[in-house]
């Protein structure tokens, strides 16, 4: 995942670094590959981050890490989720949700959090896809096809800048992940 491109249809990506102790917590539990990353816009001053996970080893170990638990564990105040949709450069329309959360004044912030999974491949937007008995085992064969992803591209204040992003960035992202057949 370190791979994708530092710069996509205009955006410019710099590194974010994550918490040593989260990075070890995500390596020990769940997390083969991962990338986050601020990307800029330039042309309308937006920016946005990403967030990709990449399970293969221990597929299953995803469920329960996502916006609507993580964040609020995380002293955030969710505003709600709703259901939305994405159109990609190549005109592709792409389910998502939308999250939002707020912090307590003085300190007042605003977030907006797009999210999805890919599942051996394919797009959903719920964990039940992929917490049956089978997906709760380890990975022993090492099949690369065999693993879920989450997509998490995050704005302040509003959820353009992410919706902008996203536009851009998840058919790259998609690129860099296994079809059900093994293939990137």
């Amino acid at each position: 995942l370190g791979e994708i491109p530092m710069q996509i249809g205009g955006w410019a990506g710099t590194d974010v670094e994550i918490e040593a102790g989260t990075q070890e917590y995500m390596k020990t539990n769940y997390a083969d590959d991962y990338v986050s990353r601020r990307y800029f816009r330039d042309a309308d001053q937006l920016a946005a981050d990403i967030y990709v996970v990449y399970c293969s080893t221990r597929p299953s170990g995803i469920l329960g890490h996502k916006p609507e638990i993580c964040y609020p564990n995380n002293g955030w105040i969710a505003d709600g989720q709703t259901r939305s949709e994405f159109t990609t450069q190549s005109g592709r329309t792409i389910e998502c949700l939308i999250d939002s959360f707020h912090t307590r004044p003085p300190a007042y912030k605003q977030v907006y959090v797009l999210s999805l999974y890919v599942v051996n491949g394919r797009i959903t937007l719920s964990e039940e896809t992929f917490s049956s008995v089978f997906d709760r085992r380890p990975n022993l064969s090492g099949d690369l096809a065999r693993y879920v992803a989450q997509v998490q591209i995050r704005s302040a204040n509003t959820e353009y800048p992410a919706r902008a992003l996203a536009a851009q960035v998840v058919e790259t992202i998609l690129r860099f992940l296994p079809d059900q057949d093994g293939r990137v």
